[in-house]
């Protein structure tokens, strides 16, 4: 934590480039949060049958964020300055995490790249298009947060050595990223490729690349299976009884969220008529 706060003391500069890109790319949505936008309406007339839809498809990591930041009740304003907050902290923590990968003699050359990532990475028009969805807007910042730190941590385990707890937590962050969004699936998949890219160019040499690779598919390969168990004990330990019919297409991964509601129940949440 300390190496963090010294890392933002002397990068005082990218902190405000990364805080003016943020502002500029979604002050709009701040200013219009009151909009009625897309799903909207069903999120306000039935907020608890909403949040029942995200844990039975499989993004139970969603639920549990909103239950700890107290985001389940429908504040727009609100979800928009917490997903601008946690999208400027995660590209400052992405810098870092890079800047701890490389090698002393080429963190200075890095410097112009964190400005052009941090750039591009917030104001990605995919990412502008996915915060249009208010409700889940801070959640699915926070997974991406939650993605690159799992990375860190992992790779902290992998390159350094530092015993069970970096990887434990890693795996912690991993699934909970992984059950809040299934994109998170790729993109921590792309963040370990950077990762790797940086250590193997600019990083410490070392001698044993593909067993650091290997480690690094099998620790991916057990979050993804505790991401599936995860989810498929959730259900069981909320009593439902499966996946929603969305859900089939929705996912996808492992095909362990399997399972149907009947015609009436998924009528009821697509019409936005609450039981």
């Amino acid at each position: 934590m300390d190496c963090f706060v010294k890392f933002v003391r002397e990068h005082k500069i990218l902190l405000l480039f990364s805080i003016l890109v943020t502002t500029v790319t979604y002050v709009l949505y701040l200013i219009n949060a009151e909009d009625i936008l897309t799903d909207s309406e069903t999120y306000i007339v039935c907020l608890p049958d909403t949040l029942t839809v995200f844990e039975r498809t499989g993004r139970f990591g969603l639920f549990v964020t909103k239950k700890i930041f107290s985001t389940d009740s429908y504040i727009p304003a609100v979800f928009l300055c917490y997903m601008m907050m946690t999208l400027t902290l995660t590209a400052i923590v992405f810098d870092f995490a890079v800047l701890r990968i490389v090698d002393s003699r080429h963190q200075k050359m890095l410097e112009p790249f964190f400005f052009v990532f941090n750039g591009l990475f917030i104001s990605c028009p995919v990412l502008v298009h996915q915060f249009y969805f208010y409700y889940q807007a801070f959640e699915v910042a926070f997974a991406f947060l939650l993605g690159i730190l799992a990375a860190s941590q992992v790779y902290a385990w992998v390159c350094r050595e530092g015993g069970i707890l970096p990887l434990l937590g890693g795996l912690i962050c991993m699934i909970w990223s992984f059950s809040t969004y299934q994109t998170m699936v790729p993109f921590y998949i792309a963040v370990n490729a950077v990762f790797f890219f940086f250590l193997y160019l600019y990083g410490e040499k070392r001698s044993s690349y593909f067993r650091d690779c290997l480690k690094l598919v099998l620790v991916f390969a057990a979050g993804l299976v505790g991401y599936l168990v995860s989810g498929k004990l959730w259900l069981v330990l909320r009593h439902y009884p499966g996946a929603t019919a969305l859900s089939d297409s929705y996912l996808g991964w492992g095909g362990v969220f399997s399972g149907s509601v009947s015609g009436t129940d998924l009528y009821r949440f697509e019409a936005g008529v609450c039981p």
